[in-house]
């Protein structure tokens, strides 16, 4: 997501193994709003994320 902070419609910007995509119409830029809005609100707080990286990295190294 792109975020311009002014007049300027957000954008959406997808990029694949081949190239990338530019999304800019308001059904689909609100699609991927909705949708990274809920990964966001099913996500680990910041810390618990470092500390379950954390502590896979160091399963990892055993």
């Amino acid at each position: 997501m792109l975020g311009f902070g002014s007049d300027d419609p957000d954008v959406v910007y997808i990029e694949y193994t081949t190239g990338t995509l530019y999304l800019e119409k308001t059904p689909e830029v609100e699609r991927y709003t909705l949708m990274f809005d809920h990964l966001r609100a099913a996500a680990l707080p910041v810390e618990a994320s470092r500390t379950l990286i954390a502590k896979i990295a160091a399963e990892l190294d055993q």
